[in-house]
């Protein structure tokens, strides 16, 4: 038995060994109470850390606080702490919080400032990221076709005061669903998100249509009521299509998002969900929607090989024998719809026009409704009669009306609508005449030289680099023609192959980004069968190349990262020589960490999910230079 004075002694040892130093060490560090908060997405609590930003002594923490009021909607106080931490901590301000002003400065409706700030980055931190890539004046212009007249803006009132968003119509049963936050009683389950001290989100059946004066609801039952649970589709048969997390946690202790449907059940006597059967333990998978025909699907994920943190995907479906559909051939939408910030809610208006929502592209303020064409690869905003300098979001297209949310009221999600024909939005992506003319005549005066040579000036310290653009029109990536190709299935895609000929247009075939595991050479296994098909088109047109641009994360020293990328070109071209191409036929190029998608440049705190996009290597068809 240890004796009392014996345990007495080795507590002061204790304290005087390890606690002590402990304490004496965090005296001069600053607290970090809004940043811990904020990871774990507890804005609510997260802005409550402090009575006074001025007492904040960390930029980070000061970061963090900025994040969780404009999480919260507060993005008069946001931008206010976001300038001053160029204030207080002017070496510490950086590329992401200039982003964070202009983004900001637009929510709180000052347009000017937010254009000089995108100018800025966009020429230095951001240049090569998929974010507000398109010039305001010019971009915005497009949507004067929108707003030629009034689009007979609707405000859809309820009975009960409250949030209410995404309203889905059901064609078969001729019934309206909407979204609440409702506060119900869950016995020993939380019903509130710890983001915001509000009630989870849930499915409403609504009593009385979309277009009564006060619209009453109902909540569906078997919705569980310590998640989101969000409907984005009904089938032709009845079928719901919800977003929820799994039970369980994936590898990262992190609840993910994914697809189910939700049916009744007849044998349980109740709702029951059917996971689409994604990969549930790596990425989120949200807002499945299909078109007219239930032949495509759209959704958004956060998987490997993406522009940010919710992108844009479309597949094709094939229907199982139990009458669930099944994605294949997903294809990644690519940067004129996909951005380094989330781009949500997709939805077919026709199967070539999609509408979604996005903060990522230039826009009037906050998120923006913004409209895709898919074959002709342009994009729109919405215009000022659907879009403020708050949040937009939502939308959904039925019978000539788009229904959408918005929170211009008092920062409170409310549904609103407009009258708008699948004509009018065709008709906003014709060529504007007036423009086709301006073009013509910039394109007989540009000096292609002076453009290569100004590329290169930006681009200096990028060895070997690429001169993307060698003529007026860039030569990259055709993703108007080569999302055709790439959305077919393996055996459609082969037939495509076989007859090429000498008529045939090189910019008709792109291929997917190739993923790397992290220090390694190798390809992940899945994109072998992007490089077969690869070498099939060079063996049947040897006047056509490919270029290898390979790319690493920021870990790890320049040099090393530089070698690593030209290692990993070298051997996928030989692996295509294996596969019979012919030397003269490959250009392979490492390009290190000098393009990266994101942010994650060296000491940015990225998850392994945001580095692993960065390890990737593309294959650009070209003609071969005579």
């Amino acid at each position: 038995m240890i004796k009392p004075e014996y345990i007495f002694l080795w507590i002061l040892f204790h304290l005087g060994a390890v606690e002590l130093p402990r304490a004496i060490s965090k005296r001069g560090q600053p607290k970090t109470v809004a940043t811990e908060y904020v990871t774990k997405m507890q804005y609510a609590e997260a802005i409550k850390a402090y009575k006074n930003i001025d007492k904040v002594k960390s930029d980070v923490e000061m970061r963090s606080l900025a994040k969780a009021f404009a999480q919260l909607g507060y993005n008069d106080t946001a931008l206010r702490i976001i300038e001053k931490i160029g204030v207080k901590f002017p070496d510490k301000y950086s590329a992401e919080d200039r982003l964070n002003l202009a983004l900001l400065s637009r929510r709180n409706g000052n347009i000017d400032q937010s254009d000089a700030v995108i100018n800025e980055i966009k020429m230095a931190d951001y240049a090569s990221v998929a974010v507000l890539n398109e010039f305001s004046a010019d971009f915005l212009r497009k949507s004067y076709a929108l707003e030629e007249s009034e689009l007979n803006l609707r405000y859809h009132q309820f009975k009960k005061q409250g949030q209410q968003f995404l309203p889905v119509w059901d064609k078969i049963n001729q019934k309206w669903y909407y979204h609440e936050r409702p506060y119900v009683s869950s016995g020993l389950l939380n019903s509130v998100s710890l983001a915001d001290d509000k009630p989870f989100s849930k499915i409403m059946e609504s009593i009385s249509g979309m277009d009564t004066a006060e619209i009453e609801g109902k909540i569906i039952p078997n919705q569980y009521l310590n998640r989101y649970f969000e409907l984005s589709y009904i089938d032709s048969a009845g079928n719901f299509y919800v977003t929820t997390n799994h039970g369980l946690v994936s590898d990262n202790d992190r609840y993910l998002l994914d697809i189910f449907q939700f049916k009744y059940d007849t044998k349980l006597g109740k709702y029951a969900l059917t996971p689409l059967s994604l990969d549930k333990w790596l990425f989120n998978y949200s807002s499945f929607v299909m078109n007219e025909s239930q032949t495509r699907a759209l959704y958004c994920s956060d998987m490997d090989g993406g522009f940010g943190s919710a992108d844009i995907y479309i597949a094709d479906i094939v229907w199982d024998e139990k009458g669930k559909p099944v994605i294949t051939n997903p294809y990644n939408l690519g940067d004129v719809v996909n951005t380094l910030l989330p781009d949500n809610d997709p939805y077919f208006v026709t199967d070539d026009i999609m509408v979604f929502s996005s903060e990522g592209h230039i826009g009037i303020g906050g998120q923006d409704i913004f409209f895709y064409q898919i074959s002709t690869n342009s994009l729109i905003n919405g215009g000022r009669f659907i879009n403020t300098r708050f949040n937009e979001y939502a939308p959904r297209y039925y019978n000539g009306r788009l229904y959408f949310t918005s929170d211009r009221s008092m920062n409170q999600a409310r549904i609103f609508s407009v009258e708008i024909s699948q004509e009018k939005i065709e008709s906003a992506f014709l060529p504007n005449p007036a423009d086709q003319v301006f073009d013509s005549t910039v394109s007989d005066a540009v000096d292609t030289t002076s453009i290569v040579a100004e590329q290169k000036e930006k681009l200096k310290n990028i060895e070997n680099y690429i001169e993307f653009i060698t003529t007026v029109n860039p030569e990259k990536l055709n993703y108007v023609k080569g999302v055709q190709f790439v959305m077919l299935s393996d055996s459609l895609r082969y037939s495509k192959i076989e007859e090429i000929n000498e008529n045939s247009d090189y910019r008709d075939f792109s291929f997917l980004t190739l993923m790397h595991p992290s220090g390694d050479i190798v390809l992940h296994s899945e994109y072998e069968k992007e490089l077969l098909y690869l070498s099939e088109v060079l063996q049947k047109r040897k006047d056509w190349m490919v270029e290898i641009r390979s790319h690493t994360d920021s870990r790890g020293t320049e040099k090393v990262n530089k070698k690593l990328s030209q290692s990993r070109a070298d051997f996928i071209a030989s692996y295509l020589k294996l596969l019979g191409v012919k030397s003269e036929q490959i250009t392979a190029i490492g390009l290190g960490e000098t393009l990266l998608l994101n942010h994650c440049i060296d000491g940015a705190p990225c998850t392994e999910d945001e580095h692993a996009s960065n390890r990737r290597t593309e294959l650009i068809l070209k003609k071969r230079n005579k």
